[in-house]
């Protein structure tokens, strides 16, 4: 079995369910699984686990995702993206200033709440709430809390024939955070229904789009695998000796005299766990058992 990680380039049309099936079957391998869904319009960064590093997916969800938004002013659609019916529409007749977007945008830095979209994969009492939308049946949802760590307009405002306006963003945000809704909200503060047109993930799971690779290159070279050393990279290490290679086989806790809270522990150049402190002793918190054989 593969233990790694894949940053694939996930390309407009596909699900993120399409990936995963198309890297079980290229690996041959049935533990495969993704660190949060792409809506099929939008492209970019999909982290894929393969084997042990599936249950990394957690860890990798936790990290920030940054992504690069194209919203479209003067018109709003059921799904908040152009693939859903429109519900409302205003025509934009005057021009918005760069300084009031910049102003609104920046009101979104830090703490906020809004609630998930109709069709979207958010889960309730077992079905997606998409599931739920297309039966006609809108279950109110609760709102939820999200992060921004930095959101700013990368364009000027382009003004169309239809009396609709368009202007691009960049943001950084926690898990959790639903573009096409936050183009909903700028809408709002805006004055207009507001609908998200092209969305790129640019990072997600500690991954950027520079090292994100397609399909088609991975048939040609199964040596993208990234380990799972590579993964944590930014976690601190710590080398086991036999004896205390023996304890952590067996999930069991130990001492280790260092300061840190949470540790990649390694064996023979192997890393075999991820061990959190718990009082005066780390126990264990992630078990990578095909790299414990």
């Amino acid at each position: 079995m593969i233990n790694g990680i894949i940053p694939v380039y996930k390309e407009a049309g596909k699900t993120s369910f399409f990936y995963v099936n198309q890297i079980k079957k290229i690996f041959h391998q049935k533990k495969v699984g993704h660190t949060g869904t792409l809506d099929p319009m939008v492209t970019g960064v999909l982290p894929i686990c393969l084997g042990d590093a599936t249950k990394l997916v957690p860890f990798l969800m936790e990290k920030h995702k940054s992504y690069s938004c194209t919203i479209l002013i003067g018109r709003a659609t059921e799904t908040e993206d152009l693939d859903g019916k429109e519900i409302a529409k205003i025509k934009v007749k005057d021009r918005i200033s760069d300084l009031t977007i910049d102003d609104i945008l920046e009101t979104f830095k830090g703490e906020n709440e809004q609630v998930p979209p109709f069709f979207s994969a958010v889960r309730y009492h077992g079905k997606h709430l998409y599931e739920y939308a297309r039966e006609n049946i809108f279950i109110k949802k609760p709102a939820r809390s999200f992060h921004i760590l930095s959101i700013n307009r990368t364009s000027s405002v382009k003004y169309h024939h239809d009396f609709t306006c368009e202007f691009k963003f960049e943001v950084v945000c926690s898990k959790g955070t639903y573009i096409r809704t936050l183009c909903t909200q700028i809408g709002q503060k805006l004055g207009y229904p507001a609908v998200m047109k092209k969305l790129v993930r640019t990072s997600g799971g500690g991954f950027n789009l520079d090292q994100t690779v397609k399909l088609d290159q991975i048939k040609a070279n199964l040596n993208v695998v990234k380990s799972l050393e590579e993964i944590l990279f930014d976690l601190p290490k710590f080398d086991l000796t036999d004896s205390q290679f023996l304890r952590v086989r067996n999930g069991a806790k130990i001492k280790i005299p260092v300061k840190e809270d949470l540790l990649v522990l390694k064996y023979s150049d192997r890393v075999v766990a991820i061990y959190e402190k718990k009082g005066s002793f780390f126990q264990a918190k992630t078990m990578f058992l095909e790299n414990i054989k």
